[in-house]
């Protein structure tokens, strides 16, 4: 191992006097020019502490801290009791079992034992997910620059790695100024969109029915995961640049589709699976023509995620999860999984790649745990930030669309108040909630899962729940829900779950809470089971499901688990059996 490079430093009396010091051997140009001494300090730098230090006092910090806990808490005999079975050897502390217990975070091992060098575990947890802070991380070590310039996810034991000289986090850009930049700027470019229907055409579709299909994705899929940044997505749109494509274009058309009553968007107008197609095909043949697969841009992987995520609802599950595949590779090719200026740039690109990101990670998970099959973006990955700076569509009113073409014959029978979407602290809390989503499925749920090892994470686990549950807002979140039942029948029976799953849970509920149940229709149990069909449901077990449940209702949901449903004017007239 070479010896540390020595830096150039200022002299001493230079360093002491705060003044610029131009480093001249063997007496500086200040110094000569006011006839002082000159003396140089030799000293290699200092040296950072390894990860491993870091984690090993951290953690020690922390079993230090529960035992003073117990302490505190403990009657006299228990705290003479404690004190006994504290091992104090030469250069360490050997700590009871009992304080071993307590949940780290995103750990899921317990406390370890105090001791000069850490253990393999105390490193790494069986879920990959260290227990290292997102603040100890430097992803510029994951970086590297080749000989044009450009900058490549190639880690340090890659071929292909070349270090950056400089770098780090632009910590810089968490400050409040580029979060009031990034808000601003979203509002005037709002303003500009209806520049957009000035135009003849966007991508061969008349432009009336191209913005009522992007409306729609607005009103809709775009809550659910906040994969396309608005602002940006729309200037691109109109003026050309990177963070919109004809492919991305055409799979919101495609996805979108399927929200729509108007008859020109199917192939076939007496089939509702046949909305849309035209856009699928379009985007299947940009996929080849334009060799999109073979190259990674954020456009292509919001695109492959919608239409992964639409492809496993239609149950064409092979589809969807190679799409997915395709777009979590290119997370990872482009280096969304490292947060750092060298790879962003200014504020919204930062904030561009933290949501696509965290919208993949997302997907992921969902699709994991449906399908039965292994994650692929592990914790240890998940070192990106979830302070997203542009919340202009938190507070941002919310009601369901209306489609000036096609009469609503709802919208007469109920006036519904805008209520705020809340999309940024939802879409953070599913964030969290995902993050305990990878460890329930790496301990429960992987090939090789033991009952023994999985019986003693139950714990942890549960104690991620509910420390997710208590800063999750979930009285608010119920409250919204039921804003949104009053027009939105289909949200009736998920808010009802919720309350079943708090009950049984013995979490407190607000009495004042109700839930309007008198909607003109309901849930729609038979496409949810059309979405994610599984043959392992007896018939008589499904008719029990449908006793429990109304039917027959259009989903008003965001779109992720969407299918076919009837038109709305049909599910009007049903009238609920309620006997």
């Amino acid at each position: 191992m070479s010896s540390p490079k020595v830096l150039a430093r200022a002299c001493l009396t230079c360093r002491g006097r705060k003044i610029k010091c131009d480093t001249a051997k063997p007496t500086c140009g200040p110094c000569i020019n006011n006839n002082r001494p000159c003396e140089y300090s030799f000293e290699p730098p200092k040296r950072r502490p390894t990860r491993a230090v870091i984690n090993t006092l951290q953690s020690q910090k922390r079993a230090l801290d529960q035992v003073i806990i117990e302490l505190k808490k403990a009657s006299p005999e228990g705290r003479e009791i404690i004190l006994q079975s504290i091992a104090v050897g030469d250069a360490s502390v050997k700590l009871p079992q009992s304080t071993q217990t307590v949940s780290n975070g995103d750990s899921q091992d317990g406390l370890p034992n105090i001791s000069p060098t850490p253990t393999v575990e105390q490193v790494h947890d069986e879920d990959g997910d260290g227990s290292s802070s997102d603040e100890d991380l430097d992803p510029v070590n994951f970086l590297s620059v080749d000989e044009s310039g450009h900058i490549g996810a190639f880690g340090p034991s890659s071929a292909l790695h070349d270090p950056l000289q400089a770098g780090g986090a632009d910590k810089a850009q968490h400050g409040d100024h580029f979060r009031y930049q990034l808000i601003a700027n979203a509002a005037l470019q709002r303003q500009q969109e209806h520049l957009l229907r000035r135009l003849p055409e966007i991508d061969g579709v008349p432009t009336e029915l191209a913005m009522h299909l992007l409306d729609l994705h607005w009103n809709r899929q775009h809550h659910s995961f906040l994969l396309t940044y608005r602002p940006a997505f729309m200037r691109d749109l109109l003026r050309g640049g990177p963070y919109c494509s004809f492919f991305l274009l055409n799979a919101i058309f495609a996805c979108s589709s399927k929200f729509s009553e108007r008859l020109e968007l199917r192939d076939d107008v007496t089939d509702p699976n046949s909305a849309g197609r035209r856009f699928f095909d379009r985007c299947d043949d940009l996929l080849v023509r334009d060799e999109l697969l073979n190259h990674s841009t954020i456009p292509t992987i919001i695109g492959l995620l919608l239409l992964g995520s639409t492809w496993v609802a239609r149950n064409d599950t092979s589809r969807g999860w190679l799409y997915t595949g395709y777009a979590l590779r290119m997370v990872y090719d482009l280096g969304l999984h490292l947060d750092c200026k060298e790879v962003a740039g200014n504020a919204e690109d930062i904030e561009i790649r933290r949501r696509v990101f965290w919208g993949a990670f997302i997907c992921d998970k969902l699709q994991s745990l449906y399908l039965g099959r292994p994650i692929t973006i592990q914790l240890r990955d998940a070192h990106v930030s979830k302070d997203f700076m542009d919340t202009m569509e938190e507070m941002e009113l919310w009601g369901p669309y209306v489609d000036p073409a096609v009469p609503d014959v709802q919208s007469s029978s109920y006036a519904f108040t805008p209520v705020p979407c809340h999309s940024v602290s939802t879409f953070q809390q599913l964030c969290l909630l995902s993050k305990i989503m990878t460890k329930i499925i790496n301990r429960f749920y992987v090939v090789g899962a033991k009952p023994d090892k999985a019986r003693s994470s139950l714990q942890s686990v549960d104690d991620s729940l509910t420390s997710w549950e208590t800063t999750s807002l979930i009285i608010d979140t119920l409250g919204c829900l039921d804003e949104l039942a009053i027009p939105n029948s289909g949200v009736v029976n998920p808010a009802n779950i919720i309350r079943k799953l708090m009950a049984a849970n013995g979490i407190a509920q607000n009495s004042e809470a109700t839930v309007n149940t008198q909607t003109p229709s309901s849930f729609d149990l038979d496409a949810i089971l059309q979405m994610f069909p599984d043959s392992s449901i007896p018939e008589t077990q499904h008719t029990s499901y449908q006793q429990n449940l109304e039917s027959h209702a259009p989903d008003l949901l965001f779109g992720f688990m969407d299918s076919s449903f009837p038109s709305p004017q049909a599910a009007f007239t049903y009238q609920p059996d309620h006997g």
